[in-house]
């Protein structure tokens, strides 16, 4: 029986060989320690779900030329990130796949979230705000041209 940690490592390995980079690329350029990819391609750590799915879209973010995301300092808390996408803990907690108690533990400072994954979720919040900034536009354009 094949283990859940081993369909990980490999799927954290696969998109690292994606990007074409190496551990020490990879790691500097997603902010990630190299101590901590080497453990999870090995399996001796677990991602969480929801950095797993971040680092897919940012990898494939940036093989399709969408590095414009980049971050290499986070400047947005977790409460503001929450506040600007306009959605409760329950609702971003959903949306990002993270356990409400951890947003929680972020947010009252009990525990420090990492940088990677500060900068994993603002890249991914701010696609989604310029996404959303684009939508009515696009509509108000369609609406007037159809007037």
């Amino acid at each position: 029986m094949e283990r859940k940690e081993t369909k990980i490592s490999d799927k954290i390995k696969e998109l690292r060989l994606k990007s074409e980079k190496t551990q020490v690329e990879f790691s500097k350029t997603y902010g990630i320690p190299e101590r901590t990819i080497q453990d999870w391609e090995l399996g001796r750590r677990i991602p969480p779900k929801y950095v797993v799915k971040l680092l897919e879209e940012a990898v494939n973010d940036d093989i399709n030329g969408e590095k414009k995301f980049n971050i290499n300092e986070p400047t947005m808390t977790i409460t503001e990130m929450i506040s600007r996408l306009n959605l409760s803990i329950a609702q971003f907690g959903k949306k990002y796949d993270i356990p409400c108690s951890t947003i929680y533990c972020w947010e009252s400072g009990s525990k420090k979230c990492k940088k990677y994954k500060l900068q994993l979720l603002e890249r991914s919040v701010r696609k989604e705000l310029e996404k959303a900034a684009l939508l009515p536009c696009k509509n108000v354009a369609a609406v007037q041209k159809n007037k």
